[in-house]
């Protein structure tokens, strides 16, 4: 709901008059992004998300998630670890990967988040035919999922953002 977060709202969207609330819901909403963000660097140079980024952004995404009221969230999180670590199991997915997806279906609503981890996955096979084509890559080199989840998820996550004026008033977009 736009203007109204966690029972705090927004006293005049585009104007530094904000409830504690909702700078409290705004400053955990965006530690996430900057940790992700951390995060699908390491991925994108060692092929290794760090469990430290995962977990910090992991618990702000859950306090964001509590703060909303999503608590579906709750479930979906591990439900998406389990089937993506299956599907590790399968392929050449990481438990890495598996963990940034609950992550993302801590932080984001439903939706969104399915929006994010399809869009990421699809994004990296993209990049990955681009690659073979251009003859960047070969038939074995092993392209990071990471980065492409992180970037499709801040995108859906700004989009959102956007969409609903809540972090935008901020950012001092709207």
């Amino acid at each position: 709901m736009p203007g109204h977060v966690a029972g705090g709202t927004v006293r005049g969207v585009g104007d530094a008059s904000l409830d504690t609330a909702f700078a409290l819901w705004a400053a955990i909403g965006c530690l996430p992004a900057g940790v992700l963000v951390l995060a699908g660097a390491v991925d994108a140079y060692r092929h290794l998300l760090p469990d430290p980024l995962l977990v910090i952004a992991g618990v702000s995404g859950a306090l964001v998630a509590a703060l909303e009221g999503r608590w579906i969230s709750f479930a979906l999180a591990p439900a998406l670890v389990v089937c993506i670590g299956v599907l590790g199991k399968l392929t050449a997915v990481g438990f890495g990967d598996a963990k940034l997806c609950g992550v993302v279906g801590l932080w984001l609503p439903p939706g969104a988040a399915g929006v994010a981890l399809v869009g990421g996955i699809v994004a990296a096979g993209l990049a990955a035919i681009g690659g073979l084509l251009l003859r960047f890559i070969g038939w074995h080199t092993q392209v990071a999922l990471g980065p492409w989840i992180v970037t499709a998820t801040l995108g859906v996550w700004l989009a959102t953002a956007v969409r609903s004026g809540v972090p935008a008033c901020i950012l001092g977009w709207v």
